[in-house]
């Protein structure tokens, strides 16, 4: 029970923005794995650190300034494996061998054209290019952009030609948004799907760019692009895609007939998955959806996604229509890649109307119990659950301050779990059914996204609560209520048309699960447990006390008005056990 979670460390802090979430360009690149990377300019320190688990061997060419700055922090091992050269003279010695370097990235266009645009020092750098070398370019306004133009024609009589070439949001700092120059369609998409947000500034420039998109005018207005030269002199741009997606999944299609690739980094977190969108010949939308890692140590979670889906394909428990199809798994430099088919939808928040009559809830609050009651298995103890719980907790009680009320409450809770005499049910449950993750397809039904922290044996009840926490807080925001708290002890606990549905799906739930309605309760608080653990992992460890989920679980332990909700499942219980 709870595998995936049980074998997950829960440690504050490890999954904060840091040397993960940053050099997301390299993306772009042909492959993911280098011998060895000239940096022309100073590149962000994040980035190099990120280049470590790229390429034992990296080259930085800037300022003498800033080459002794560094030089400090390499015996810190910080920056092992990066020589940092001074910007050479025209008759200096370039002391980098010939044929050594198989990307060179222009970090400073700037200090390029300043310094390394004679011809001479042009041409000992372009010696030290393997024939197969990459470059990459990251260009920001019209000048720069005329700049790398030249570049190009100075380059092509060595033999590199211009193999793709993107517009970037944000407009500096680190890549969120690539998206291939002269691909209309493409761009369209994504101001549609990709960069459409909630505030309404994002939502003018989505407005905005969902017109200025199949015009091209976006190719011309985005101040900042990405180029990409490869030493295998393609005879025109074409926007090819990286080298190591064209040789996974033989089985699902030749990759290198799309038309285009987009990607999306966006995400704070180190957990936060770079995502390809792959469009086939002249299509507005994407075929394939592939997610990879950013760091090796989160392969775990698209390798269990691959496995969910899998089983879910296999056993038919919801319609196959209602999830993403796995096309395959596979790795790149110790990088875990799931492809994915793409699916058709529009946002759950956008469709939803905002209340307890909202059709695409009552569709999505069926599909949850039609997944419970389709994966079932009473065949757990209630001492195998009681232990699952019990790690938790354990865990939890390490991380967050607890009164010691609090610390009872919550054993008392485990103790009704261990104290049951009869088989607790089992069901293959999502783990973030959150509304963000929710689709309405054209057919008006619900498709749910990111499986990556499902359960094949999860708790019951857990992916029904979650859900309507969440549509509780969107329903709050809606009524310009922008505390999450307050929305869930307002809506869902004080008697209100979502409460009455709240508790009719509870009730409904357990019935078609063969779940006890005395369980309601431990569950109903140790689901709030357990998402604070997971949160505890974005959260910096001196200020945990500040979680979401740690203070929901808080108030619920308080609220009279929880207690006295939850007091009538035992109830319920002790009459079918009476008749």
């Amino acid at each position: 029970m709870l595998d995936l979670t049980l074998n997950t460390p829960f440690i504050p802090g490890t999954n904060l923005n840091g040397d993960l979430a940053c050099a997301d360009w390299r993306f772009l690149l042909p492959r993911l794995s280098y011998k060895h990377i000239l940096f022309i300019g100073k590149p962000h320190e994040g980035d190099l650190q990120v280049m470590h688990g790229m390429s034992p061997l990296k080259t930085v060419i800037t300022t003498r300034e800033h080459k002794e700055k560094k030089l400090a922090k390499l015996n810190s091992g910080t920056l092992a494996g990066t020589t940092f050269l001074p910007m050479p003279s025209p008759g200096d010695n370039f002391s980098i061998y010939e044929e050594s370097v198989d990307l060179m990235v222009l970090a400073d266009l700037n200090l390029y054209k300043k310094h390394l645009s004679q011809k001479a020092t042009q041409n000992k750098i372009a010696k030290a290019l393997r024939t197969d070398a990459a470059i990459f370019i990251d260009v920001s306004g019209l000048s720069q952009r005329f700049t790398a133009r030249r570049l190009f024609k100075r380059y092509a009589r060595h033999g590199f030609g211009l193999r793709a070439a993107y517009w970037l949001t944000p407009f500096r700092g680190d890549l969120r948004t690539a998206a291939p120059i002269g691909r209309g369609k493409i761009s369209g998409y994504l101001f549609s799907n990709v960069l459409y947000g909630q505030s309404v500034k994002k939502r003018i420039i989505s407005f905005l760019g969902k017109i200025a998109a199949p015009l091209r005018i976006i190719d011309l207005l985005a101040p900042r692009r990405a180029y990409l030269l490869s030493g295998k002199n393609p005879s025109s741009y074409t926007n090819e895609m990286p080298d190591f997606l064209k040789s996974m999944a033989p089985s699902s299609g030749d990759r290198g007939d799309s038309d285009g690739l987009a990607l999306s980094a966006r995400g704070k977190y180190n957990a936060n998955k770079v995502i390809y969108f792959l469009f086939a010949q002249s299509k507005s939308r994407p075929d394939s959806v592939l997610k990879i890692t950013r760091s090796p140590e989160f392969n775990f979670r698209l390798e269990n996604e691959y496995n969910i889906l899998s089983e879910l394909r296999e056993k038919k428990y919801v319609p196959q229509a209602s999830y993403p199809r796995a096309q395959f798994l596979a790795y790149e430099n110790n990088l875990a890649v799931i492809g994915l088919d793409a699916v058709k939808g529009v946002p759950f928040r956008v469709k939803t109307t905002a209340d307890a009559d909202c059709p695409y809830t009552r569709k999505t609050i069926n599909w949850i119990i039609q997944l419970g009651m389709s994966s079932q298995k009473s065949t757990t103890d209630s001492a195998e659950c009681y232990r699952a719980l019990r790690s938790l907790y354990e865990n939890f009680s390490k991380i967050y301050s607890l009164t010691p009320f609090e610390r009872d409450f919550l054993l008392d809770q485990l103790d009704t779990v261990r104290n049951y005499p009869g088989k607790i049910p089992t069901v293959l449950q999502h783990g973030d059914p959150g509304t963000w993750n929710i689709l309405v397809s054209d057919s008006d039904e619900i498709i749910v996204l990111d499986w990556e922290a499902g359960e094949l044996r999860g708790v019951p009840l857990w992916d029904l609560l979650y859900f309507f926490r969440t549509f509780s807080s969107w329903i709050g925001r809606s009524m310009g209520v922008r505390n999450p708290l307050s929305s869930f002890e307002n809506l869902l606990l004080r008697k209100t048309a979502l409460h009455d549905l709240f508790d009719q799906t509870i009730k409904t739930y357990c019935r078609s699960v063969n779940l006890d309605s005395r369980l309601v309760p431990p569950l109903f608080h140790t689901c709030w447990m357990h998402r604070a653990l997971k949160e505890a992992t974005r959260l910096h460890p001196e200020n945990v006390s500040a979680g979401h989920y740690v203070n929901l679980l808080k108030q619920c332990i308080a609220s009279p008005l929880a207690a006295a909700y939850l007091q009538s499942f035992d109830v319920v219980s002790e009459r079918k056990l009476v008749k």
